[in-house]
């Protein structure tokens, strides 16, 4: 991770494993977890703009078994033209409580976007401050 979010990463990782402690759907996530990536210089798929990745702002959580669950749209585009009526019960996704801990640091979570990426979270503490300004009526 880039040095401006370590601290950021230490303090998830010290939410989390607290919770886990009290939690049962939280500690079984974390005994489920494969892999943990972040930095990887590269380019988003199809694409000519770097990840996030390569800046050392984003994290993937893949799990060790998918259990038939989907984890990323184009994954799945790949496989299945209805990829985007998939039901959120059909999408391998952390636990609401893993992913609160994340947006309370200033993260996003790419299940939040149409074009789902589940495992994905990066540092954008911009885009939660301007989607807490913004009022619907």
């Amino acid at each position: 991770m880039h040095r401006s979010v370590a601290e950021k990463i230490k303090s998830i990782d010290s939410k989390i494993s607290s919770l886990a402690k009290t939690d049962p759907e939280v500690r079984s996530f974390v005994k489920t977890i494969g892999s943990v990536q972040s930095f990887n210089w590269r380019k988003v798929a199809g694409t000519n703009r770097k990840s996030n990745h390569s800046y050392g702002i984003a994290i993937d959580i893949l799990p060790k078994k998918y259990r038939k669950k989907t984890i990323y749209w184009s994954w799945e585009q790949e496989k299945n033209k209805d990829w985007m009526l998939l039901p959120q019960s059909s999408l391998w996704t952390p636990p609401d409580a893993v992913v609160k801990i994340f947006l309370a640091e200033g993260f996003i979570w790419g299940g939040h976007w149409d074009k789902y990426d589940t495992m994905h979270f990066e540092y954008r503490p911009e885009l939660i401050f301007l989607s807490k300004s913004i009022k619907f009526n």
